[in-house]
This record gives structure tokens, sequence and C-alpha cells, in this order.
């Protein structure tokens, strides 16, 4: 009985068919065999198809300069090369350059006393300035960096600021009137001291305005008091004491500015006695502020002494002896004290001068000075240096009292920037107060501004300035503010504006952004839980346009750790450099640095929520090109570093300090096959300046892959260390690992004796063997005949049934879809016809005499049958 196969529900009658095997001719029923399916890749992007992917893959990455954002090699991307010169994640290591894959740029550290907030800098005669937040915000420190200090340099503002003195006197009066000149500076404040016999003063003025008595003392008949007024008119006015009846005063004036405007004095303490030669009071201050005092003795004594570091501001002897001071507060306390001979009586009054908190916002040159711009409790104000070390407030200041409310101590607010265009200076300022943006312009070296009588609307100030050339081909100023960028043209008498780029509402677009290599670079405002989009705007003839896939958003974005925004921005020419996120807990800071070709991790800060605030390049000081930038680490404290030589390319003979630890993540591979699984063999390593042990210089790959469905960390596994002579390491002592993907970690290392030492990678290679399902093919001999009998009841042969196994044949053959196919033990499987040929017999239905083609012939024969699997 022939041996029978089912295809598609339909049984067939199969006839043994001569095999070769081994030499021997031999029959089979049914031939089995592999069919062939893979070849050479032949199409380098696109979908794949199984024909075109080899089995066995060595996969190169042989320089990463293309950058971050890439976690996973896409399936149909796997043969681009440019995917293969990307990485994920990295500490800093060296990726920027072709040669080579170097350790991290040494972190150093940059050596400053008693300084806590930087703030902004600039280049000015050969140094690089900043400011700095100093003494709980009372003061701004400026100071040039010097072969790896922050130097020299002096104090830009110190609040509160002792302004001028005046006294007068009458041994015999109803009132004493005292000239006295306030300088026209900003946030002023005035105190009167005086001491009267037979009661206190029935009131004081200061041009015609009453002042605010804030303490006072009577001790047998020595009645003395300490007056305060906020915002007294600058210029020569006059200072009337009133008694209600006549009797001895002596009374000083003195005045001050960048005084706090709600309460010009405060913390004031007494002292009487009937009996001494010394009284001292201590008043309670905080660093920088001034204590002050009043104090009268009894007629007929010496001459008062005043205190040591205590400036004596009048000594006046009218019947009995009056006198008045200012110490610089040092600390949280301040000794307030005079001397005399011989013994009498005394009262003593002293209290404590309110300074002002100031935040500096921004430092630029311009022509002959230095100009630094502030934030000064609930205003703005210029100041001015031509060495950076003496400063002096400019003569005509910004429109005062913009800000809703006085800054606080370290506060980081976006008040105001400043800008140069063309030959004059320009103060970009925010109007709290008016929910706008104004302008402010000097022509002679930011000593006298004018206000240019234009706004930008904002709920917040400029988050970043930049002049870049607009499609006329002058030079316009580029605002970038929390609802978009705005282009500001300089150029007619009346300032214009125009919002070019609209952008979603966000505090940190644009932050600090830069010119570089003839585009304007800009970051997009995200939280902390978003990868930073970058953009940049170029302007091509009379079109500006914006290019928005240059930001660490695109690809496969970055890992969570390095979320967040953009902070800063600075460009050397070749490189620009950005500083981003950290604003958020288990969020790093990084600077980031993009080459042309993609942007690179030049330094990761270990500790999360501490942002990266400002980013400086310099070799003014020795020569040396460093890379400066500030950690905040806490609310007023900024930690200083620097990288040497961040832009020379390693190859150049320079020797570079390199830190002695750092690693880079490559993508997740899966050769092009994401559902079956491979067999990674091995590692290679192309690499210089490897040592013998792994006490010295060499290389450690980890690696992680895709088990029990879940993906592991690429440094879940050792793999082992690259050390001299090592170009090769296998998995699992070369019976290699299996999964579908393969993720690695390259971590590079040196000992600390040599901090220029590095291994230096050239390339990566990775081999790997697809372990895809072993498909079958079977060819077969149908007796078309027998065939049409396995499908009747009758034995004799009848019209029309061996057509009907050729329609179901043929069927088969043109089926769309995988069909049933059985056969002895290899159960059912699905498979598609590859071949169907058909070889006729024409029979006679008498059996005898000529076979016409009509209905009187009979049709047999046999149909040779291929079938494969194709998954």
């Amino acid at each position: 009985m022939p041996a029978a196969i089912s295809l598609n529900g339909v049984d067939y009658a199969v006839v043994p068919r001569d095999v070769r095997i081994g030499g021997k001719s031999v029959q089979r029923d049914v031939e089995e065999y592999t069919p062939e399916q893979f070849g050479v890749v032949t199409r380098p992007t696109g979908i794949q198809s199984p024909e075109q992917i080899t089995t066995y893959r060595d996969v190169i990455f042989p320089n990463l300069m293309l950058g971050l954002g890439r976690d996973r090699i896409d399936s149909d991307s796997h043969d681009n090369p440019d995917e293969y010169r990307r990485f994920w994640h990295s500490t800093g290591v060296d990726t920027r350059w072709g040669r080579s894959i170097s350790l991290p740029i040494l972190e150093e550290d940059s050596t400053y006393t008693g300084l806590e907030v930087i703030r902004a800098s600039a280049h000015y005669k050969n140094n690089l300035w900043a400011q700095w937040e100093d003494d709980s915000g009372r003061t701004v420190l400026s100071r040039k960096y010097d072969a790896t200090e922050w130097i020299a340099g002096g104090s830009v503002v110190t609040t509160p600021v002792f302004d001028a003195s005046s006294s007068g006197s009458t041994s015999s009066g109803t009132s004493v009137t005292i000239a006295h000149t306030v300088a026209n500076q900003p946030n002023r404040g005035f105190i009167v001291s005086v001491s009267t016999g037979g009661a206190y003063p029935s009131g004081i003025t200061y041009a015609g305005t009453a002042m605010t008595r804030i303490s006072q003392i009577n001790n047998t008949g020595n009645y003395v008091s300490i007056w305060s007024l906020a915002n007294p008119s600058a210029g020569t006015n006059n200072i009337i004491v009133s008694l209600a009846s006549s009797n001895h005063i002596i009374a000083g004036g003195m005045s001050f500015y960048h005084v706090n405007q709600s309460s010009v004095l405060s913390n004031a303490g007494t002292n009487g006695n009937s009996g001494a030669t010394s009284s001292s009071i201590t008043v309670t201050t905080t660093a920088n502020d001034f204590a002050v005092d009043a104090i009268s003795i009894n007629n007929g004594s010496p001459s008062l002494t005043v205190g040591s570091g205590q400036a004596e501001r009048f000594n006046v002897t009218a019947g009995d002896t009056g006198g008045g001071s200012t110490e610089r507060a040092t600390g949280t306390s301040t000794a307030m004290s005079w001397s005399w001979t011989p013994t009498v009586a005394v009262a003593h009054v002293a209290a404590r001068v309110n300074g002002l908190l100031v935040v500096p916002l921004d430092v630029m040159a311009h022509k002959t000075h230095l100009i630094a711009l502030m934030a000064e409790a609930d205003s703005h104000a210029i100041y001015r240096s031509t060495d950076g070390a003496t400063w002096t407030v400019a003569t005509t200041q910004l429109t005062q009292d913009l800000l809703a409310n006085s800054v606080s101590q370290s506060e980081d607010i976006d008040a105001g920037l400043l800008a140069e265009i063309g030959s004059e200076a320009v103060a970009i300022i925010w109007d709290e107060d008016s929910g706008t943006i104004t302008f402010f312009s000097s022509t002679d070296a930011g000593n006298t501004w004018a206000d240019e009588a234009i706004d930008i609307p904002s709920g917040n100030g400029p988050q970043g300035v930049a002049v870049y050339p607009d499609i006329d081909g002058t030079d316009k100023l580029y605002v970038s503010t929390r609802e978009g960028l705005w282009m500001v043209d300089t150029a007619p008498s009346t300032w214009t504006t125009r919002l070019v780029l609209p952008l979603a509402v966000h505090g940190d677009h644009g932050r600090r952004m830069a010119v570089h290599q003839n585009k304007l670079w800009f970051g997009i405002g995200v939280d902390d839980d978003s990868p930073a989009p970058i953009y940049t705007m170029e302007v091509t003839g009379d079109s500006r346009v914006f290019d928005t896939r240059m930001g660490l958003n695109m690809g496969d974005g970055v890992e969570a750790e390095s979320l967040g925004p953009i902070r800063w921005m600075k460009s050397d020419g070749l490189f620009l450099y950005a500083s981003a996120g950290g604003g958020a807990g288990s969020r790093n800071a990084q600077i980031i640095c993009h080459n042309g070709k993609g942007w690179h991790t030049v330094r990761r800060n270990g500790t999360a929520n501490q942002k990266i605030q400002w980013i400086d390049l310099s070799s003014d000081d020795d020569g040396t090109p460093r890379l400066h930038y500030s950690i905040r680490t806490a609310t007023s404290v900024s930690a200083l570093r620097f990288l040497a030589y961040p832009s020379t390319n390693p190859n150049s003979g320079v020797s570079i300090k390199r830190e002695t630890s750092g690693f880079v993540d490559l993508p997740y591979l899966d050769l092009g096959m994401p559902l079956d699984t491979k067999n990674w063999l091995r590692v290679g390593i192309n690499a210089e300046d490897l040592s013998a042990t792994n006490s010295n210089e060499y290389v450690n790959v980890d690696y992680g892959i895709l088990s029990s469905g879940a993906l592991q960390a690429r440094s879940n596994t050792d793999l082992g260390d690259f050390l001299s002579g090592t170009s090769t390491i296998p998995f699992v002592t070369g019976t290699g690992v299996e999964s579908r993907v393969l993720g690695l970690r390259i971590n590079l290392h040196r000992d600390g004796t040599a901090p220029a030492d590095t291994p230096k990678i050239y390339d990566i290679q990775v081999a790997g063997l697809a372990n895809v399902n072993r498909l079958r093919g079977f060819t077969m001999t149908i007796d078309l005949m027998a065939s049409a009998a396995l499908e009747r009841t009758k034995a004799e042969l009848g019209g029309g049934r061996v057509e009907q196994i050729r329609s179901d044949l043929e069927a088969a053959r043109d089926l769309g879809t995988n069909m049933a196919f059985i056969w002895g033990p290899s159960g059912t499987i699905n498979v598609r016809v590859k071949s169907l040929r058909f070889f006729d017999e024409l029979r006679s239905r008498s059996g005898i005499g000529f076979i016409a083609p009509d209905s009187h012939a009979l049709r047999g024969g046999f149909a040779e049958l291929t079938v494969e699997e194709p998954i």
C-alpha cells in the first residue's frame, strides 16, 4: 500500500523516490532538507528579511563621536554605521575624539576664602573676574582667578554704606539747626543721635520731614535718644531739633545708603549709670551691618574717648558732653563703648543700622570698565570699576523699586542681565511690579543710564540674552523669556521688539543661551523629569531657521539621573559647553559638550540634587585653559571646580590630568533580530597603554542581558579585565551567553600615581551568533490516480476525480496563508508550497486505440511537490 501525506486537509498518495545518501541510492517516500535561510546583507537600513541577515555577526564600535542618545540600537538600524558611534551614559569618559576614548578629565578644586555663592563672570584686562555673594547676603565681592585661586579684587558693595556725618549744639536754647548733605544714592537712610537736658526733643525733622524716635534713656537729667528716617531727600538740607523749653542740645546726623527702607534701625539697647568712667552696649548685628550710638556724660568732665574699632562721628561739649560713633560689624555682636575720667553720670543708647540683602545678577566688560548689575532689596543698581577692586555706584541709576518684593539671602532670581551691542551697554531688567521686562542703555561705560521706554510682557525676568545678526544683517538683541524668544532692534531711536519664537510658558527657556559657530543655541525649559530639548537658530538669507533636533531629548533621550533643564551655556569656538540637570533628588547635574556631531558628558556630579549654575572658560591668568564651574552644594554655598585643558585634543602631546576611573555604557544590541536568541561569544578591545596587571591602567567590561523577561543593567555581570596583551575575552569561558539582547559597560581605570596616564580605547568589537529556529523543507512525488482513489469509496477509476486532486494541489499552491502538513511521525506543521510540477499521463477509456483529446481520455500521472516551513 502506498504511503500517504495530508496537505491542507486533503490526503495524497506518494511514490517512493530515489535519494542519494552517503553515495548510495536509497528510496524514500518524502525527502527532508534544510532551506537556505540566511545570506549576505544587501540592505543597510529599513525592514530586514531573513535572507538579508547572517547568523554570525561581528559588531564594531570604532569611536563614540556622535555622542549621547542611544540606549538601544533599533533592529532595522543595526547596519547603520552611525549607530555604533553613539552611547547611552557616561561619568565623563572622554568620548569626543575620533582616535581614542580616554578617562574623564580630572576635576580639580579652585581655592577661595570667605566667599559664598558665585553668580556671574567676565573677562577683563587679562583676568577672569567673578561676582560673589558674601556675609549672608550683605556683601558682593569681586575676585579674579589666578592659578587655581580666586584672589585680590575688592568689595563691589557692602550694605549698608556710611555716607556723611554732621553735628551741632547749643548750651541753651529750644532748637538746633544743622546743615547736612545726603548723597543721591539708592535706599538712603538718615539717623540723628541727640543729647538734651530737661526733656527729650519734642521733634526732629530733616528737610521738613519728621523723624521717628527709635530708643531713649534718661539718667540723672541726661536725656539721650536716637531717631531715624527712611529715604531722606538727597542734597543739602537742614536737621532741626526742637525742645519744649530751653536747655542744652547736642546733636549729630549720619546718613547711609543701601539701608533697609522698612526698618532703618533695630536691636536698640540702653545703658545708664549715676557714676562711671566707661559705658558699653553690645548690639546684636549681622556681619557688615553698622552699629551706631549716642552718649551723654555730665558737664565738667573731660572729653569722651571712643572705643577701639569705632569711628567717632561727633564729640561736642555744650552744657554736657555728647558724642556719637559708628562701627562696621564683623559678626553677630558688636560692642559700642566710650571711656572718660573722672567718674560721672552717663546715658548711652546704641542700635543696629539694617543693611539690604543684595544679589549680584550679572557682570560684563564694557569699554574701560567692568559693569556689575545688582538686585538690592526691591531695586536694581549698577556699579563700575576700572581695576576690579575699587567700585563706584553709577551716577544716574536705573529706575528704582521695580521688584515686587525685596530679594532674600542667596535667592535665585531672574531680575536682570547685561549685554553690549554696538557701543552701548544695555541692562535688561525685570519690572516685576508691571509684569514686564524693560530696557536701559548707557553710552558712557555704564555711568549714566537712560530708560529706552520699551517693554516685553513677561511673568519672569530675562533668562538669557545674546547678540546675533537678524535677517537684515545687523546685530540684534535676542532675549529669552518664559514665553519664548524675543528680538530687540536697538538701531532706531525708539527700539522695537518682536516675539520670533513663541513657546509654552516655562521658567528655564534659553537660560544663559550662547552664540556658537554662527548659530544661536538655547535650551527649552523642562521639568526635572524630562530630557532637555535644545534649539538652534540660524539666519539664512531672509529667513530665521530653527533646528529643534539638537537636544538631549532626541534619539532615546538620556538616562533618568541626567534629566532636567539646561542652566548655562558657554562656547569656546570649538566646543559648546552646557550645564544640565541636578535639580531634584536622584538627578545628577552634568556638564555636556557638543563637538559638532553630538553631545558628550565631560563631567557628571556625583551628588544628586546639586545644580551646576555657572560655567566659564578661561586661560587668562597663567595660560592654562580651564573650564570653570560652580556646584551649588547648599543655599549659600558654591563649590568651585575646574577641568584643565577641556578642549585640547588628547593626541596633541599636552599632559592632561585624568580621573582614576570612569565608565561609558554602550547601546543594547540585538543583531537586528529582536525575537531570536543569540549566543554572545566574545568581546574584543583594541586599546593602548594597558598594564600587565589591574594594579595600573586597564579596561574592565561588565554586561547585562535579557534574562527571565527582565533587562539587566549593563553593570550586572563582570566579563573580565583587558590587560596588556589581552585582545578578546570570551563569555563564560568560550561557551557563550544566551540572550536576545546584550548591553556593555566599559570601565576605564588607572592607578593614583601618574594623573596623565589613561587607557586609550580605539575599537570595541562584539561577536554573536543568532540561534534561529531551523526550518525544514519536504519534497515528494504524488501519484494522482492513487490519490484520487484515497478520496473514493469504489475501486474503479471514475471521471473527474484526478482533476479534483489537481485542483486541490493548485489551490494549495496558490493559498496565501500557511496550511497544515502531516507526514508520518512529523506531526502537524505549518508549511507553504514552494513548488508544484505535474507529469501527466493520458489513457483511453477502452484501453485500446488512439487517445483523443476529448472526454474519452482519462488523465493520470504524477506531481512533484515541495513544501517548506516559512517560520
